[in-house]
This record gives structure tokens, sequence and C-alpha cells, in this order.
């Protein structure tokens, strides 16, 4: 399968995702290929708290609710392409996603 870096270049077209590949991290450096992908969801989880951030500092650091934050974190709802680009910038990361 295909990895992907979500970067802001996410389009979806009848309810399906199309990433853009991006071939470097934010480091300059590309993905190990035995990185193991993790969901998105758990991605925002480990990031937010990695950055010692709370789920009301990233609702408002991305002009989001506590429970919208919630609710992607339990894998609910899948945000937004504008939401995504603004956790990656609030949490200064990129995402990866698999299979896409």
């Amino acid at each position: 399968m295909s990895k992907f870096f979500v970067t802001g270049a996410l389009l979806t077209i009848m309810g399906s995702f199309i990433l853009f590949p991006k071939t470097e991290g934010s480091d300059g450096k590309k993905p190990n290929q035995n990185t193991v992908i993790t969901p998105l969801k758990d991605q925002i989880h480990f990031k937010r708290e990695e950055r010692n951030m709370s789920v009301a500092q990233l609702a408002q650091a991305t002009g989001s609710t506590s429970l919208m934050i919630e609710k992607i974190e339990k894998g609910e709802t899948i945000p937004s392409r504008e939401l995504i680009v603004k956790m990656q910038e609030a949490l200064k990361t990129d995402f990866i996603l698999d299979g896409y």
C-alpha cells in the first residue's frame, strides 16, 4: 500500500479522500518503510498529548470545539480538510495516512 502525508492536498470526491503523495516529512526525511501507520484519530491524540495540549486548547487553536476534537479522537467523525490542516499547524506535525 502507498503511504501519503496530509499536507493540505486533500480532496473529497463523493465521500472518498484523494491524497496527493508527499515524498518527505516536515523534517525533510523520507518515511521509514517499516513504519507502522496508525489511524488518523490516534495520530491526532498522540501528538496532542505529546505537545501537552488539552482537548480544549487544540479546539481553541483550530477554531473548533472540544466536542468535535473528542469525536475525531474517538473515531466518531472524520475532520474536514481545513480542520486537518489547522490541527497540523497547531500540533506542528504532518499526519501520515495509509491506503488512500
